[in-house]
């Protein structure tokens, strides 16, 4: 019964992410209002980010694909990659982007972690 609550609560994070993604996504080409770019970016845009690519997609990853290494190695490549693509959103210094990114991955690790846990207990 948790697994299916939690399969809810899944699905409604990726479309919710997925819309947040797809609304917010940063363009200062032309805005006259930077600041709420900046702050909508920060706040909604890179947690839905990386709840999108480090939580969402990494466990997809690990239900279809069967060879451990080939996850570790896919998911891997993904974490880098959504970390380094992150640090050109902000136009802010580079260690203000980077504790940005590594405060905004935890919510997707979270996110990946409690799946894994409530699928390991499912019966």
């Amino acid at each position: 019964m948790k697994y299916k609550i939690w399969l809810g609560i899944s699905l409604i994070l990726l479309i919710s992410t997925l819309y947040i993604v797809i609304t917010f996504w940063p363009n200062y080409k032309g805005n006259m209002f930077p600041l709420f770019t900046d702050i909508t970016t920060v706040f909604l845009f890179i947690p839905a980010y990386f709840t999108l690519l480090v939580g969402i997609l990494p466990y997809i990853v690990t239900k279809i694909i069967p060879n451990i290494t080939l996850q570790l190695v896919l998911i891997t490549l993904i974490f880098v990659g959504s970390f380094l693509y992150s640090l050109s959103f902000l136009e802010y210094s580079l260690g203000f982007k980077i504790i940005i990114s590594i405060i905004c991955s935890g919510f997707g690790f979270l996110y990946f972690i409690l799946s894994k846990i409530v699928n390991d207990k499912k019966m």
